[in-house]
């Protein structure tokens, strides 16, 4: 599945206080006009404003420590947080305060504060070395004496940067670059797995970036690495997605796995679906605007390529659908591919099988040209004409009598 997380908005510049000040983070005092009554709230927004500056400025892990502030679970946050740095080969951080630190404290005795996040990963990450576009993450404030300290961070607005979002341990072999996050999902197979998919998609590769998957130890933390709620990606074993919410060509793409999704699967499920993801990553199609039904498709199809399960099993919900209410009208559409749509799986099925009715008419070359057509921008009718010489209609009709004759042999 390709995640569209929305676009995180232009940089926001100012705090505003006490109702009509404006502060800007990197324009030094703040007014000298304030108001007693604000005084307390814009010194504290200053002081978190400040710990920030000093975080990003940051080159050593003592620097870090010393940076987050003076309590203990400030020190322990900067220590997880150089390691995950360093792990990741994360080269250049940029933080810029946004508001927050200016409200009543929580139980617990902190408050959360608004920080715009931009990094560059380096070239052992696996993604490409380029300044990511900006997340807005929610950093934990403590006030201790006159200042600040900071002592988490959590998802806000977008995904979490990966090296925010808890203890990494990292892999690079086969080929693959594997993230683990707070010890991973240890009884999934993923390494395996993965090196697999790499090699059933080798040949499809364009993009330079190499094969990245993520593995965090439940939905919560997949779903704040794809800025998502958990609800949405409930239905998803793997999400692939830009790990900064951008939407260009060239984007930091990785798998994010869904261990609870992926804990019922057996072994051959599992690959499947590991391969269907990598081959998002290497074409490019995270970022793409072609039909999900396309990019979806065309995944299933290169996953299951060499697969000799019969069809009730590899589309046995969408089979199950067609006998239950008869073959769609039309194809997918991407609504039908909303995470929270039922029947999101025979959807998924659906698809590979439209490209299971263009296998049986046409070579794999071809098939991949029609795909990238279509990743380029090309629009289906006008890709199935150029690469393929049939139409939407036809194969539309074709595509319904295949599925109305697979339901009725079981």
């Amino acid at each position: 599945m390709r995640a569209r997380t929305s676009v995180v908005g232009a940089l926001l510049l100012v705090l505003v206080v006490a109702g009509a000040l404006v502060w800007r983070p990197w324009g030094g005092d703040a007014p000298a006009d304030e108001t007693e009554a604000s005084r307390p709230t814009v010194s504290l927004g200053l002081e978190a404003s400040a710990r920030v500056e000093s975080i990003q400025r940051a080159g050593s892990l003592d620097e870090l420590v010393e940076a987050a502030g003076d309590t203990a679970e400030a020190a322990a946050w900067a220590r997880r947080t150089w390691a995950a740095m360093q792990a990741l080969d994360v080269r250049e951080v940029a933080l810029r305060y946004v508001r927050g630190a200016d409200g009543e404290l929580g139980s617990d005795g902190t408050m959360r504060a608004a920080v715009d996040v931009a990094w560059t990963p380096g070239p052992r990450s696996g993604l490409p070395s380029r300044e990511t576009w900006s997340t807005q993450v929610a950093l934990t404030i403590r006030p201790v004496g006159d200042g600040v300290a900071v002592e988490g961070a959590a998802q806000d607005r977008g995904p979490i940067p990966l090296w925010l979002a808890g203890d990494l341990a990292v892999d690079r072999s086969g080929g693959v670059t594997t993230v683990a996050v707070d010890g991973g999902a240890p009884t999934l197979d993923v390494r395996r797995w993965t090196r697999t998919a790499a090699r059933e998609v080798r040949g499809l590769a364009t993009a330079r970036q190499q094969l990245v998957v993520v593995v965090p130890p439940d939905a919560a933390t997949a779903a704040a690495l794809v800025g998502q709620e958990p609800d949405a990606i409930a239905q998803v074993a793997g999400a692939t997605t830009t790990l900064d919410a951008s939407e260009e060509a060239g984007g930091p793409t990785a798998v994010v796995v869904n261990p609870e999704a992926f804990a019922p699967m057996d072994d051959r499920a599992a690959q499947v679906v590991m391969t269907h993801e990598a081959v998002h990553v290497v074409t490019g199609a995270a970022t793409s605007v072609a039909e999900p039904w396309v990019v979806e498709g065309f995944a299933d199809w290169v996953a299951l390529r060499d697969d000799t399960a019969p069809l009730d099993v590899s589309a046995g919900q969408g089979l199950e659908a067609v006998r239950a209410d008869g073959a769609p009208a039309a194809l997918p559409s991407s609504d039908d591919f909303s995470s929270a749509a039922h029947g999101l799986g025979a959807t998924y099925e659906l698809a590979w099988l439209v490209f299971r009715v263009l296998d049986e008419r046409h070579d794999d070359a071809a098939i991949e040209r029609f795909y990238r057509a279509c990743l380029g921008g090309a629009g289906v009718d006008a890709a199935l004409r150029s690469e393929l010489g049939t139409t939407t209609e036809r194969l539309t009709r074709d595509w319904r009598s295949f599925l109305t004759q697979a339901a009725r042999t079981r």
